[in-house]
């Protein structure tokens, strides 16, 4: 008798078996079968009697697949794959930023879309980042890492996965845009990819032509949604992988920019809340405003103090909290409803009535 011993795979190895497999499955038996009734897959299993061992077990590997794959990664009628670029140049709080706003993209979702990430690849970490050795090149332009499927949505996991990815290496846009064909079960459906990047493709690939043939052959649209581009040279090429798949280009300029740049290419319902500080003599003042969800993840802050903070947020529930330098006030159940903006003011204590 043979015995297995199951290992849990690590979040971030990449084994290059199972993704050769899930590319051969996607590309034939899924993609080709993945509308059809599952009986007629069924009666041929008896056939399995009169063939070899192997036949039957690569047969059976197949449907077992084909069987523990949810409904809903079939059934929905819009998948949208994030591409985010986990290079050097991503600093931690351009990376926290697009970390967030791709978890809370997930969280408020609608039902008819399915959700996946890819990122560069994250192996390369064993090499030294200050070498220009070919191994080290290799490693940063090598394949790039699917860490969530369509049809896996642990948000507690998810979130915990996204809190230990790493930046650093180069850029491998164009390569990973061309391993993304893979990623979409039918072609038949809207698929769309949103790249959430800094920079420019720095492997020495072509994305924008990549971009073109997902365009042509697989039907694949790319967004690009820009995080403070500054070189024209980066813009013109982003701004070029867009056009080339029928896609758009949006450079956004701080995080509330980014929210409602990347809430309007996902269609999620949304309304403005509206936040307005005051001192008890009704004059706006500075305070720091964070954001949170009904869970109490951060959603969103306020780069600085402000008076009044106006982002563009998913339905839901919502808390909000205020400091400044003589009070901190934290008010909950704040209620996004479609079609209605919500205006909140807040009154805090002053210099004066402080002491």
């Amino acid at each position: 008798m043979l015995h297995y011993k199951y290992r849990e795979p690590s979040a971030f190895s990449l084994d290059r078996n199972r993704t050769s497999k899930r590319k051969e499955i996607r590309s034939g038996f899924v993609e080709k079968n993945a509308t059809k009734p599952y009986g007629k897959y069924l009666k041929r299993s008896n056939r399995c009697f009169h063939n070899s061992y192997s036949l039957c077990s690569a047969f059976f590997l197949f449907l077992l697949f084909f069987l523990s794959v949810p409904a809903t990664a079939f059934s929905a009628e819009r998948y949208v794959l994030f591409i985010l670029d986990t290079s050097d140049s991503m600093t931690d709080m351009k990376v926290e930023i697009a970390k967030n706003v791709i978890l809370q993209s997930v969280k408020h979702r609608p039902s008819e879309t399915e959700i996946a990430l890819r990122v560069f690849n994250q192996d390369f970490l064993r090499y030294n980042r200050y070498t220009e050795s070919r191994e080290y090149q290799e490693a940063n332009c090598g394949e790039s890492d699917m860490l969530l499927d369509f049809n896996n949505y642990a948000i507690h996991d998810f979130g915990n996965t996204l809190f230990y990815l790493k930046t650093q290496g180069l850029s491998p846009i164009a390569s990973t845009l061309g391993e993304s064909r893979y990623d979409f079960y039918d072609k038949k459906k809207k698929n769309t990819i949103i790249l959430l990047t800094d920079g420019s493709d720095t492997c020495g690939g072509s994305p924008c032509d990549t971009a073109s043939q997902l365009r042509k052959k697989y039907g694949i649209e790319v967004n690009v949604v820009g995080i403070g581009i500054e070189k024209k040279s980066d813009e013109k090429e982003l701004l070029c992988i867009a056009e080339a798949s029928g896609g758009i280009y949006i450079n956004t300029k701080d995080e509330n920019d980014l929210f409602e740049s990347v809430f309007s290419i996902m269609d999620l319902p949304r309304s403005p809340l509206v936040i307005i500080l005051l001192n008890e003599d009704g004059e706006k003042v500075l305070g720091n405003i964070k954001i949170y969800d009904e869970n109490e993840n951060l959603v969103i802050k306020t780069p600085s103090p402000l008076r009044e903070f106006s982002p563009t947020l998913p339905l839901g529930d919502y808390s909000i909290e205020v400091k400044t330098d003589y009070d901190h006030q934290k008010i909950r159940n704040v209620v996004l409803e479609k079609d209605k903006p919500t205006d909140i003011t807040i009154v805090l204590k002053d210099i004066l009535n402080s002491k």
